[in-house]
């Protein structure tokens, strides 16, 4: 076989020896060559999120977890070390994430960043991050500035970390109004039943909302932990109605406010009313 013509000579070896794509190679030696290659190694990776987890929001961090996949590191296995990078936005930093080890594979590898606290250094850039996960149909966000030690072939060189995560955001999420019972001159307690297409999931704990009519007008506030997870699930809310409030065919479901310090303000989903649910709706 001639290791000109191999796949892993052309995709790795050769853009980094050829000296008309590579002029800063020239000079160097075969340990900074070699540390080039494995650099070529770790550059087109990608992190394929399955399930991301945030919780605990305070006024200045929040707990993350992270399910995931390193795949496109090539044919060549290697060891990427621990390391600490920025968790950036729009090209803005808002905390930094700890990696662990990482023992790739041509086929890829399950990677699993344990549950830790991320001290935020912008909350406008978090809020953001968060509001795009809830209200778009797709986003992404950034891991950047990571050094590492990559070990393969029996080489070890430093190398530069940086991933674009694209994810799937929830698109609202989308609500449907499920049970609707009264209690009393003005209690009423509400299920919604949610669908999140993210793998994002999201725990603000105990939440206010207004149930309010087409015209904005405010039909009800309702209180109830908000914690949306992955696929389908039910929200169960509880409060009072307010009287003198003209019904409609659709209800919006606002969120308001939130016990502690975290926040839920840019919850907002629209839902229809069915026949059965009208009559109760009624204040």
């Amino acid at each position: 076989m001639n290791v000109a013509d191999s796949t892993l000579f052309k995709d790795y070896a050769r853009p980094i020896l050829r000296p008309e794509t590579n002029d800063k190679m020239l000079g160097h030696s075969p340990p900074g060559i070699m540390s080039s290659v494995l650099q070529c190694l770790v550059n087109p990776s990608k992190l394929e999120v399955s399930r991301i987890s945030i919780a605990h929001v305070s006024e200045d961090a929040f707990a993350l977890a992270i399910e995931s996949r390193v795949t496109g590191t090539g044919p060549i296995s290697s060891t990427i070390s621990p390391m600490v990078l920025d968790l950036t936005f729009n090209g803005s930093a808002f905390g930094k994430l700890a990696l662990p080890k990482v023992r790739t594979s041509f086929w890829g590898t399950k990677v699993v960043v344990q549950e830790q606290v991320i001290n935020i250094t912008d909350m406008a850039i978090y809020r953001a991050f968060v509001r795009s996960i809830m209200v778009d149909d797709d986003t992404n966000f950034q891991l950047e500035n990571g050094a590492c030690t990559v070990r393969a072939l029996g080489l070890t060189a430093h190398c530069d970390y940086n991933l674009d995560i694209p994810i799937k955001a929830m698109k609202g999420p989308r609500a449907t109004l499920q049970k609707v019972s009264r209690s009393g001159d003005d209690g009423i307690a509400v299920t919604v039943r949610m669908h999140n297409p993210s793998p994002v999931e999201l725990n603000h704990g105990v939440c206010t909302f207004e149930l309010r009519n087409d015209q904005g007008e405010r039909m009800a506030e309702l209180r109830g932990q908000l914690k949306i997870v992955r696929g389908q699930f039910d929200l169960s809310l509880h409060g009072t109605t307010r009287t003198g409030v003209a019904p409609s065919d659709k209800v919006r479901l606002v969120g308001v406010g939130v016990d502690g310090s975290s926040w839920c303000n840019d919850f907002d989903a629209v839902m229809d009313v069915r026949s059965e649910f009208a009559g109760l709706l009624r204040v």
